[in-house]
């Protein structure tokens, strides 16, 4: 309830790092690696979800200029 209040709107898509690659990142779990070593896993959520992004940015737009 509060988002529809705050006027927020649903994104299907959204970006997570995997169990496996979260370990090769975690310093505090033995893990010493960079972004970059699973970006391949994380580009296509990102992508979908930016896309997301940008089509709800669009259509909430036209909406708010028709009232």
């Amino acid at each position: 309830m509060i988002a529809v209040e705050l006027q927020m709107v649903p994104v299907r898509n959204a970006v997570h790092i995997g169990g496996g690659d979260f370990w090769k990142l975690h310093p505090g779990m033995g893990g010493s690696g960079e972004m970059a070593d699973i970006e391949a896993a994380l580009v296509p959520s990102a992508k979908a979800t930016l896309d997301d992004l940008v089509w709800w940015a669009k259509a909430t737009m036209a909406a708010h200029k028709s009232k």
